[in-house]
């Protein structure tokens, strides 16, 4: 899991297979500009969505893995509160669904709260789970999701 802002995500190029793409895409387009459902990046196999937070209460989430795909949300505005842990301490899966490459655990553990605001960006690997979009009461804002197939 990395955490930073925005303005640095060139900096993380070379963990990201056609890393260079990526960050040729976010230069061409501003993302408070991008708006729903999907932009495909040219030339590469990754996919970003922007959409508004939709915080949902942590009772009613589960810990989220993507094994196939790195997983990178970026915060608009507003803040966004994620959790995480290394999915090697989860143990209760609800199955895996490789078409949407989400494998879903039902371990109630607590895992680390993390507090994203207006203008960073959090990436996680597949060694990641987490809980994104835990709700903020009073707060809100806009993320966007960005997918893309991990080779290797």
């Amino acid at each position: 899991m990395i955490i930073d802002e925005i303005k640095n995500i060139s900096k993380y190029g070379v963990l990201i297979p056609e890393g260079d793409k990526i960050v040729a895409f976010f230069k061409k387009h501003p993302l408070e500009s991008l708006r729903e459902p999907k932009y495909d990046i040219e030339g590469t196999e990754y996919f970003f969505n922007p959409g508004d937070i939709k915080p949902i209460p942590v009772s009613e989430k589960r810990w989220e893995v993507h094994y196939k795909h790195i997983d990178i949300h970026f915060v608009i505005s507003g803040v966004d509160r994620t959790g995480w842990i290394p999915v090697s301490f989860l143990k209760n899966s609800a199955g895996y669904n490789e078409e949407a490459d989400a494998e879903f655990f039902t371990d109630t553990v607590e895992g680390t709260s993390l507090w994203i605001p207006a203008g960073y960006f959090v990436f996680f690997g597949p060694q990641d789970a987490h809980k994104p979009s835990i709700n903020l009461p009073g707060i809100g804002g806009k993320k966007s999701g960005f997918k893309g197939l991990i080779r290797g």
